[in-house]
């Protein structure tokens, strides 16, 4: 949530509200701006205002851990370009921030690094198990925070250790993700299974249910959004307003399923396609890639050729 500061003699200009909200929008972070008509509460409050010195002072609490800091940022004055960038630049550079721990293996819990500053081994912090309700309106039980502390820190990740994870009967395992755990170290693998079991239950589902189903391909919708969109309007025997692509950024009320970042595009990014072709397969086991090549049949999809050395059954690439 951004808002002016609630002291007597505070002030700050609209503009510069709304620089502020322009930073979360263009950060690439998992910051998404609250809105109370889809939101049930929000994690972090930044409050502005002016100084004597016509610098901006922002303060940022992490409302759940009571955690504040305070920022000055100069700037030039009616300039909001340059306000936005240095917000921007304390974001990355110094801003704390609440952060998902990812179980990339079940072995090392980790954070994912993209700040600009490092994080030494041996710091101690805080983290807590949260409980979704519901998240598209950020609704969720926490529980009690416990200590971790990094235990590898380099330019991709911050490797963590704590008593609080949660753990697997026996005591040995983390229970996180199966699919992640089921590939220790190895996210592709986990990736290929995921999509590969999820895309087999919904082919099942339109194969028995296929007239009540309309498939949809994410490069047609991207493409060829507008006609994509119709198609299925119609499908649905409902009728698309004539703006209906640009009504989706212009009104933006709730978080897409799993990908809040959607409150911060305004736009179709017709870039992302076929970036899946660049993945290194060579810790995809031959079953998996058969698999995926059944399903990609299917689909109407291409066979996946190797082009990376390949995976052998002790282990190592050739």
């Amino acid at each position: 949530n951004i808002r002016r500061s609630h002291k007597a003699d505070a002030m700050v200009e609209e503009t510069q509200l709304e620089a502020a909200r322009q930073v979360v929008r263009l950060s690439g972070t998992e910051l998404v701006l609250y809105d109370e008509d889809s939101h049930s509460a929000f994690d972090i409050l930044w409050t502005l205002e002016l100084t004597h010195d016509d610098a901006i002072l922002i303060t940022s609490t992490i409302m759940d851990a009571d955690l504040s800091q305070e920022f000055y940022i100069s700037f030039r004055r009616g300039d909001m370009e340059s306000l936005t960038s240095r917000i921007g630049s304390i974001i990355k550079d110094k801003m704390h921030r609440i952060r998902y721990i990812w179980p990339f293996d079940n072995e090392v819990p980790r954070v994912l690094r993209d700040v600009n500053f490092k994080i030494p081994v041996g710091q101690i912090m805080k983290a807590q198990k949260i409980s979704w309700n519901d998240f598209n309106n950020n609704d969720y039980v926490i529980d009690t925070p416990f200590e971790v502390k990094v235990v590898e820190s380099d330019f991709h990740s911050f490797q963590l250790e704590g008593q609080g994870f949660p753990k697997k009967e026996g005591g040995n395992r983390f229970a996180f993700e199966p699919y992640l755990a089921r590939s220790p170290g190895q996210p592709i693998p986990a990736l290929v299974e995921y999509w590969s079991q999820k895309t087999a239950a919904v082919l099942k589902f339109e194969k028995s249910h296929g007239s009540c189903c309309v498939r949809i391909r994410f490069e047609d919708l991207v493409l060829r959004a507008e006609e994509t969109i119709r198609h299925l309007f119609r499908s649905l025997k409902v009728t698309a307003a004539d703006d209906i692509i640009d009504r989706v950024f212009a009104e933006q009320t709730v978080a897409g399923p799993n990908d809040p970042k959607f409150m911060q595009t305004r736009g179709i990014l017709k870039d992302r396609i076929g970036r899946g072709t660049d993945l290194d397969l060579s810790a995809i086991h031959p079953r998996q890639l058969e698999r995926v090549n059944q399903l990609h049949a299917a689909l109407g999809y291409d066979v996946i050729e190797r082009r990376h050395p390949e995976f052998k059954a002790d282990g190592h690439l050739h």
